[in-house]
């Protein structure tokens, strides 16, 4: 399996050429050198910089904000891509190399409280249009004082990107794991596992995948990219826009399968977000075609969807259904 770093996080791609393994690599830098909230001189960090005028981005930009203004408006704003000042303000203004265990001590910033006035409700009634985007001249024009933070949706939607890229280029069968987003095509040609991880310990398994058909899967985590604040309170990444703080959600981690890796990327966050009692049934309403593992925090796996469609799959510990858990 090949490895490689990349957006702060490992890289593995399986069953591709070594020319398509120097691909992924070179894209991949690419990616992050334009879509990196954490980068001063990245396209991204341009365009934040730059509120209340078009700005002539690039074609990845504007694509992958494109993407991520689709899926903010479809989950009426659950997904939220414009958390990137937030997330300042609560302290993950820097890129760190995170453990799954670490939690780090960040400074929170000040104003954090009234987080500069600005309204992060999910409902689209009451929400100021907040972005322009020009498909003929490929601009897009930030109305309001925010910042987009692509996060995670990047990293899965560059992915499945290139996984189009090396199918059209010949690449019959392959996988790419971008962090934990994985994209799988052509698994009835080969042998391909997935491993879900216990939230808690990395060396242990949750489930085991035995993949039979094309999909793509990610996991989000409450307990990876965490850290403490100068307020003495606990804070990650997984932000809800309903709150304008860290998702208060019984679940711990939330791993999503759907035939669109970046469909999947977004709908675990809005899963996890949206807690126990919600989460599962509006990702039914949401997309037929998902399926669900989910890992409450009292240490419950619960699944949910058409897990069959995908492969077969071995479990450790204690599962139960969705339906038995709303009973």
């Amino acid at each position: 399996m090949h490895h490689f770093q990349a957006m702060n996080s490992s890289f593995h791609t399986a069953g591709l050429s070594t020319a398509h393994e120097l691909q992924a690599e070179s894209w991949f830098a690419f990616v992050e050198r334009h879509l990196s909230r954490f980068q001063s001189d990245s396209e991204l960090s341009q365009l934040n910089a730059q509120i209340g005028y078009p700005f002539y981005a690039s074609a990845l930009l504007y694509q992958s904000v494109r993407e991520a203004l689709h899926f903010y408006e479809v989950t009426d704003g659950i997904f939220n891509p414009f958390m990137g000042q937030l997330l300042c303000q609560l302290g993950y203004d820097q890129t760190l190399d995170w453990d799954a265990a670490d939690t780090r001590i960040l400074a929170n910033k000040q104003q954090r409280g009234n987080r500069a006035g600005m309204d992060y409700t999910a409902h689209r009634a009451t929400r100021p249009k907040q972005y322009t985007l020009d498909p003929i001249l490929k601009t897009i024009h930030l109305h309001t004082d925010v910042q987009l933070d692509l996060g995670g949706i990047a990293k899965g939607w560059s992915a499945a990107q290139l996984a189009n890229m090396l199918q059209e280029q010949g690449e019959k069968s392959g996988m790419i794991d971008a962090g934990g987003d994985l994209v799988v095509w052509g698994s009835q040609q080969r042998d391909y596992h997935v491993e879900i991880a216990d939230p808690w310990q990395d060396n242990r398994t949750a489930a085991t995948i035995e993949l039979t058909a094309d999909v793509g899967i990610a996991t989000s985590s409450v307990l990876r990219r965490s850290w403490q604040g100068s307020d003495q309170r606990h804070y990650h990444h997984l932000i809800d826009p309903r709150s304008g703080t860290s998702a208060q959600s019984e679940w711990v981690q939330m791993t999503v399968l759907s035939p669109s890796l970046t469909c999947s990327e977004v709908y675990a966050k809005c899963v996890l977000i949206l807690g126990v009692e919600e989460g599962a049934s509006w990702l039914r309403r949401q997309c037929s075609d998902a399926a669900m593992i989910g890992i409450r925090s009292d240490g419950m796996c619960v699944i949910d969807g058409p897990l069959q469609q995908y492969g077969q799959w071995k479990r450790q510990g204690e599962w139960i259904a969705y339906e038995q858990l709303m009973a």
